[in-house]
């Protein structure tokens, strides 16, 4: 957060896994004036509770405010939002292939997968 200080950006963290008990504070700085003009959503759910609220207090997407999250659902890629994701079957090929190796042989390891970013149409430079 200090990276983002020293650039004069205006960082607010809040965390919150549970969307039904996140969602009056997540209201309450959509709907300040002086609110959030980016939101980066760690879960999806969290990235459609943002698109449904700024909906309700009004903010625009973008231009008042972008949004992106990481992982993808139908709600997310019917409102062309930008993401960060994935390849769901590569994910699934991977883990399988983990589980084997580790059933075989006891020499645990990691796996990295490339992520994808799909930029969607909801992060833009805030509208004057």
């Amino acid at each position: 957060m200090d990276c983002l200080k020293e650039a004069g950006i205006r960082a607010v963290a809040k965390y919150g896994y549970n969307t039904g008990e996140s969602a009056p504070t997540v209201r309450g700085l959509l709907a300040d004036p002086a609110g959030p003009t980016a939101v980066i959503c760690l879960e999806v759910s969290q990235g459609e509770l943002v698109l449904e609220l700024a909906a309700q207090v009004g903010r625009k997407i973008p231009g008042q405010l972008s949004v992106a999250t990481f992982g993808e659902s139908r709600i997310v890629r019917n409102h062309d939002i930008t993401m960060a994701h994935v390849d769901n079957i590569a994910l699934g090929e991977a883990a399988l292939e983990a589980v084997l190796d580790e059933a075989l042989i006891d020499n645990p390891r990691a796996v990295l997968l490339p992520v994808k970013m799909s930029p969607g149409a909801t992060a833009a430079a805030p509208s004057a």
